[in-house]
């Protein structure tokens, strides 16, 4: 059961959307990482080790762009292997083959986390659904179990989206403490410990370009880590600056 952290996420700026149900209360509504946009699929602690970690389907979509789009994730225990990938269609994939992967990260520590997701391509359009899935290793019981989280979306039209409404920001529990301990006060530490999702700044994982739609048949191969994958610096585009002034993040065991 989890768990020995909690986060709270206080955000007074105009346009930042709050934290939705991961904040104090959503600490028990998660397992050690969860989707913090788009918003995740109801968490049950008996279905967290299974692909996407729920007891419901595809019931509630949120709007996504087709380009200039991001997910933020939040983590109330360190994760390693962590893994956001994408699936193509209406109902629930079947097998955990049919994710394309688009974001690897080796490990995260608690906190938050903004990336980059690929643009979509000529074959994916607006009305099309898809499910984002997070899959990541992180102790469970005193041994390291594979956890599942998914997130389902409807693309959008890159012009009929506001990445303001994106809570997108990067901050971890030690980096904020540091903060603290070096004499800054709450508001200041902030800055110091998190940063925008801005062009030069957002986090950094190895990306994968979303050159193709996944297989929708059960038989897929598995998506597998490309030896040949660019690791690069994820940066967000011009639409992806994101006002954190005057949000106070306050993370506590």
């Amino acid at each position: 059961m989890y768990f020995s952290s909690s986060l709270f996420v206080f955000a007074s700026a105009a346009g930042l959307v709050a934290a939705q149900a991961h904040g104090e209360t959503g600490a028990q509504e998660m397992g050690p990482a969860a989707f913090l946009w788009p918003p995740d699929r109801e968490w049950s602690d008996d279905r967290d080790n299974t692909p996407c970690g729920s007891p419901t389907n595809a019931v509630n979509r949120t709007e996504f762009p087709l380009t200039d789009g991001a997910v933020s994730l939040v983590l109330q225990d360190n994760a390693w292997d962590i893994d956001v990938a994408i699936y193509y269609g209406n109902d629930d994939a079947v097998s955990i083959t049919q994710f394309l992967d688009i974001i690897e990260v080796d490990e995260l520590e608690a906190g938050h986390m903004c990336y980059y997701v690929p643009d979509q391509n000529g074959t994916v359009s607006a009305g099309s659904n898809a499910t984002f899935q997070l899959m990541y290793i992180a102790e469970d019981d005193s041994a390291n179990a594979t956890h599942y989280v998914c997130a389902d979306i409807t693309f959008v039209p890159t012009g009929d989206f506001s990445t303001s409404s994106i809570p997108c920001f990067n901050v971890t529990y030690s980096s904020y403490y540091d903060s603290l301990e070096n004499g800054s006060s709450s508001t200041n530490s902030l800055s110091a410990a998190a940063t925008t999702g801005s062009i030069t700044s957002i986090a950094t994982a190895t990306q994968t370009d979303v050159t193709t739609e996944a297989d929708t048949s059960s038989t897929a191969a598995p998506a597998a880590t490309s030896s040949s994958a660019a690791v690069a610096n994820v940066v967000c585009k011009l639409g992806c600056v994101w006002p954190v002034v005057g949000v106070i993040a306050v993370l506590f065991s």
